[in-house]
């Protein structure tokens, strides 16, 4: 595979990384929903979390505990589906505590090197018992599953899988990066309903990993929308082990190229797991990208892509091909841009112009805007020509499915 390659389908597993997936039984009994991640090698970790203040007790524990990752340290990662363990109070916090202590005994590791996660409905307690049962054969069953396995495990409403893998070869040597994700619903900045899990063998700086870490969290996964919510449980986390024996620093010319060459990388997985979320938005049937060009700041950008991403209006009538585009132009108007020239702005539906200069185009005819919204990728694009930035958002239309899948969630 080149540099420059995604490899979505076999996920490559990265030296250092032992994969356990086991069916504890938290919700369904035939359903992978434990996933564990041992580091057989020490790796420095760094994470991004939920803004929401209703932070879930993993979310809490996490964020305290990987201050033990600033150098390389010997640890895992331990992630349940069913469950989110949000909004238990205190008693999540110690059934974290005891979770987490149940696998240091037999994993020889102190309850502080062990990452816990969780994802599932809110305000349930996390059920120890069960997964207490099922220790033995989480722990057995180290290095007998693969990334694909860790990614269907950690799945709600998801419909699929999500992970993607790049190999590189810096220094002629080989280097692995590998991510995994999921989100279907509650998806909205800061950070969408998600968990996403990157590993790479190569040598850095947790200063240097948390940097990529940053500014992937707000140029791709704070760039997406499915419903508007924003969940309890987000995080995307990274670890390095440096298996690979290959070393890049921002900071070192000697390395200028490989770093850029590893930060694209990076990204491009990044990207591609953001998108996978959207794409696989609970009831989707349309993948919408929202670009705005000639803003005057990234945050305008960003602005109108969450006041369009997040108008029902605007997603049902995406869902049903109809060319009520007055939509967009009232969640442009909302989307708090100060001083917003209306006589300035153009509005463009898969190139197609359909808002020229404050009115619709002249050349406006509906029956094509219709075809341009039958599509089920559809490009819109905000010129609001004060500035010289563009930026782009992600989301996708809102169908009856939507509230069939969270209306039964629960059952």
């Amino acid at each position: 595979m080149k540099n420059s390659e995604i490899n979505q389908f076999g996920l490559e597993l990265v030296d250092g990384f032992s994969i356990s997936s086991i069916a504890s039984g938290i919700r369904k009994s035939d359903k992978n929903d434990l996933v564990l991640v041992l580091f057989d090698f020490p790796a420095i970790v760094v994470g991004c979390f939920t803004k929401n203040v209703f932070a879930a007790a993993p979310v809490i524990v996490c964020k305290e505990r990987i201050k033990n990752f600033v150098a390389p340290s010997l640890g895992a990662l331990i992630i349940n589906s069913g469950c989110a363990n949000a909004g238990t109070g205190k008693q999540g916090i110690r059934d974290c505590h005891e979770l987490t202590n149940i696998l240091s005994k037999r994993l020889n590791l102190s309850r502080g090197k062990i990452l816990p996660f969780s994802t599932g409905p809110i305000m349930e307690r996390l059920p120890i018992d069960k997964i207490k049962d099922k220790s033995e054969l989480l722990i057995s069953g180290l290095g007998k599953s693969n990334w694909l396995d860790a990614a269907s495990a950690i799945m709600t409403t998801d419909t699929v899988a999500k992970g993607c893998s790049k190999i590189l070869v810096l220094q002629d040597k080989q280097v692995k990066i590998t991510g995994i994700a999921k989100g279907s619903g509650m998806i909205c900045p800061d950070m969408a309903t998600m968990l996403a899990f990157l590993v790479t063998d190569i040598i850095i700086s947790s200063e240097d990993l948390k940097t990529l870490v940053d500014y992937a969290t707000e140029c791709f996964f704070n760039r997406i929308s499915v419903d508007g919510d924003t969940s309890t449980n987000d995080s995307i986390i990274a670890a390095a082990n440096g298996a690979s024996g290959v070393t890049i620093d921002s900071k070192d010319k000697k390395y200028e190229k490989d770093w850029i060459v590893f930060k694209n990388a990076f990204f491009e997985i990044c990207e591609h797991l953001a998108k996978s979320i959207v794409l696989d938005g609970e009831g989707a049937t349309k993948f919408i990208t929202i670009k705005t060009i000639n803003a005057y700041s990234d945050e305008e950008t960003k602005m109108i892509g969450l006041a369009i991403a997040n108008s029902p209006l605007v997603k049902t009538a995406f869902f049903a091909s109809d060319p009520n585009l007055g939509r967009i132009l009232a969640a442009i108007g909302n989307a708090g841009i100060p001083n917003l020239i209306v006589e300035d702005l153009d509005l463009k539906i898969n190139g197609y112009i359909v808002f020229k200069k404050g009115e619709l185009a002249k050349k406006y005819n509906e029956d094509k805007a219709k075809q341009e919204l039958l599509k089920k990728e559809i490009l819109v694009e905000v010129f609001l020509n004060r500035g010289d930035v563009t930026g782009c958002f992600f989301t996708c239309d809102l169908s009856y499915d939507y509230i069939s899948i969270n209306a039964d969630y629960r059952t």
